[in-house]
C-alpha cells in the first residue's frame, strides 16, 4: 500500500493503568497496541513501545502530519522509534553502569526491536561506555560494601547473564581491602539472633548471604561462644 488511500484509518490504544494491587515487579513493561483499519474494516494490530504510542497519539489528535497509507505511518513509527531508543538508552546510562546483556533486555521488554538495540550496544561497547569486564567489577565492589558473600555475588553475576570471573580473581576484587572472615565478622555483628541454637542461626544466615562455608562456620562459632 503506497499510495494516499481515503479508506486508511489507524488508531493507538494504551495500555489501561495498572490496579494497585497488581505485583508490578512479575510484569513486563506494557506496550502500546497501533491498530490499523482498511475500507472501515479491522485489518491487523502490532505492539510498539509506550512512549512511541504515546507520540503517536499525540500526531494522530493534533493532526501533525496526514498518514494516509501503512508506508507512510511505517515512517513515523520507525523514526520515533530510532528518537525514543536513543533517549531511553541515554537516560539508562547516564543513571547507572550496564551490563550488555542486562541493558539489552530492558530494552527489547520496552518493545524496541532487537536488531536496532544489538546495534547500539554494539556502538556503546566500541566506545567504552559500556564495558562488562569493569561493570562487574564494579558489581562485586559495592554488593561485597552491602555485606555479600563471594557466593552470592556470583549467582546474581549469572543470573544477570554477566561472565563470572575465576574464583581467584573473583575473591582478588572481593578482598581488595578487607578479608571475606572481616566481612562476616562486621556483617553478623549487626545481627541479634534470640533462638536456642545461636550457631546455627548465625551459619544459616551467613550461608544465606553467600558466605563460603568455612568462614561462615568460623564466624557463627564466634558468634556463639561470645553470645553465651
Amino acid at each position: 500500500m503506497s499510495e494516499r488511500d481515503e479508506d486508511f484509518l489507524w488508531d493507538v490504544v494504551l495500555p489501561a493503568k495498572k490496579s494497585s494491587f497488581s505485583d508490578i515487579r512479575s510484569q513486563k513493561p506494557a506496550r502500546a497496541v497501533v491498530k490499523i483499519f482498511c475500507d472501515q474494516a479491522y485489518e491487523r494490530s502490532f505492539c510498539v513501545p509506550l512512549v512511541v504510542g504515546r507520540k503517536l497519539l499525540v500526531i494522530k489528535k493534533r493532526g501533525q502530519a496526514r498518514i494516509s497509507n501503512l508506508d507512510e505511518l511505517n515512517t513515523h513509527i520507525e523514526r520515533l522509534m530510532d528518537a525514543c531508543l536513543s533517549q531511553k538508552i541515554e537516560d539508562m546510562i547516564s543513571r547507572k553502569d550496564w551490563g550488555k546483556q542486562e541493558l539489552a533486555s530492558k530494552l527489547l521488554d520496552l518493545g524496541y526491536a532487537s536488531t536496532a538495540v544489538q546495534a547500539r550496544i554494539d556502538r556503546l561497547e566500541q566506545a567504552l561506555v559500556i564495558d562488562d569486564r569493569r561493570y562487574v567489577e564494579l558489581f562485586i565492589s559495592s554488593k561485597r560494601n552491602l555485606g555479600w558473600g563471594p557466593n552470592k555475588i556470583a549467582l546474581e553475576l549469572k543470573r544477570k547473564k554477566l561472565e563470572v570471573p575465576p574464583h581467584t580473581r573473583l575473591m582478588e576484587i572481593y578482598e581488595q581491602d578487607e578479608s571475606e572472615y572481616d566481612i562476616a565478622k562486621r556483617v553478623l555483628a549487626r545481627k541479634s539472633f534470640h533462638g536456642k541454637d545461636p550457631y546455627a542461626q548465625a551459619m544459616r544466615f551467613l550461608i544465606s548471604r553467600g558466605f563460603s562455608f568455612s568462614v561462615a562456620k568460623a564466624q557463627a562459632l564466634r558468634y556463639s561462644q561470645f553470645d553465651d
